[in-house]
């Protein structure tokens, strides 16, 4: 029943519109007729009247007043037109402001003795509507349903993918059943698609499915950036892609493996970023002085997280080297510097800047000595650490 009552309504309501367009645009171009029609009398009927009149015999101080009045008790008889009235309002308009089509004012131009005159009258005319509100539903029925039954203008955004598909040696119905589907998206979904076809990395095979996905068009623009990011990661694997898309946005860490996922994907840092990073991460999930670690002076080691950090790193196969330094030196400001720069530099490479920049350092500078401090910029509720079972 509901199949039948939605047609239903979308036919009554072309037919309402077509009505009504049909009504309006009848109405205006009687009225504009009517106008043109008495416009062209009184210009042919008007100068003889006047000659006939002899504006000079009339008795008063207005003979242009008295001529006015006995035109207009002539008009009623001489335009006998059903719910039509028409006056003279001045014989001589001297205001050559252009009045609107449908006013109820009409100037009218005629020529008397090789000169031209303006004269303006006052307009009352009633439409038919019966009549024309008849026709206009007659006529509405066939044009709603020509409307209804004719195809649609192919839109700009339909018109890009037939032209991309049909170059892709895709059958015209199918690729009219694609452009379909890819209409209904929203327009950030649509331009997510543009970038991954012309990447190369969405392809005729992976698109059916893509569109068939009831995900893929609610995902918001900020999961739109991990999919397109995923799906190139994990070569065009549409369900993975998917997923790292809706995973919830932190950071885990498999200290044990070396591993670091972010938003559900897979961040190969090399060995000492990453352990800087889990350092970081250890402290802000901790909450430890809030997360924040101090950098230490430039002309002195901090011994202290020198050792926090060499344990950390020993435990989970430190980088040789970076360990000997720790346990020389501490922690120096340039070491713990340049690992910083480290971890961002590889991680706006695999991520893009803009995605990256929720996952690395807040800083903050210290009043007391001057020296700035830093911490991850995920809350510590954001941060999970799957440490290793203890030994037994």
């Amino acid at each position: 029943m509901i199949r039948l009552i939605q047609p239903l309504q979308k036919v009554i309501g072309t037919w309402l519109a077509c009505c009504i367009g049909l009504t309006a645009v009848s109405v205006f171009a009687y009225q504009l007729s009517v106008r043109h029609q008495v416009a062209e009398t009184i210009a042919d009927w008007l100068p003889g009247r006047i000659a006939e009149a002899k504006l000079d015999y009339y008795a008063g101080d207005n003979p242009e007043a008295l001529f006015i009045q006995r035109t207009n008790q002539d008009l009623s008889q001489y335009l006998s037109r059903p719910n039509l009235q028409v006056y003279l309002l001045a014989l001589y308009d001297t205001d050559s402001r252009p009045w609107w089509p449908l006013s109820a004012k009409l100037t009218v131009t005629w020529q008397s003795s090789d000169n031209q005159y303006r004269s303006l009258l006052a307009v009352q005319s009633l439409s038919p509507w019966r009549r024309i509100g008849l026709q206009s539903a007659l006529l509405a029925l066939p044009l709603s349903l020509l409307l209804l039954i004719a195809p649609r203008p192919i839109s700009r955004q339909r018109g890009y993918w037939l032209e991309q598909l049909s170059q892709n040696a895709t059958g015209l119905f199918a690729a009219l059943k694609l452009t379909r589907n890819i209409r209904a998206l929203p327009p950030e979904q649509d331009d997510c698609l543009r970038r991954l076809w012309q990447a190369h990395a969405v392809t005729i095979d992976r698109l059916q499915p893509l569109l068939q996905s009831p995900v893929f068009g609610q995902l918001s623009p900020e999961q739109l950036a991990w999919f397109e990011l995923a799906l190139s990661d994990n070569h065009g694997n549409l369900e993975s892609a998917l997923d790292v898309a809706q995973s919830e946005p932190g950071v885990q860490l498999k200290p044990q493996e070396n591993q670091l996922w972010i938003h559900g994907l897979l961040i190969p840092l090399t060995k000492t970023p990453y352990c800087y990073y889990l350092w970081y991460a250890q402290r802000r999930r901790l909450n430890r002085d809030g997360g924040w670690v101090m950098n230490p002076p430039a002309n002195r080691p901090d011994t202290e997280l020198g050792e926090e950090l060499q344990q950390l790193m020993s435990q989970y196969q430190g980088h040789r080297k970076a360990l000997n330094e720790l346990q020389q030196h501490g922690l120096r400001a340039k070491t713990v510097d340049q690992n910083r720069n480290k971890i961002k530099e590889e991680m706006v490479q695999l991520l893009g800047e803009k995605l990256a920049a929720d996952y690395l350092f807040e800083t903050e500078r210290d009043f007391k000595t001057g020296r700035s401090r830093y911490r991850l910029a995920p809350g510590e509720s954001r941060i999970i650490i799957h440490w290793p079972p203890p030994e037994k």
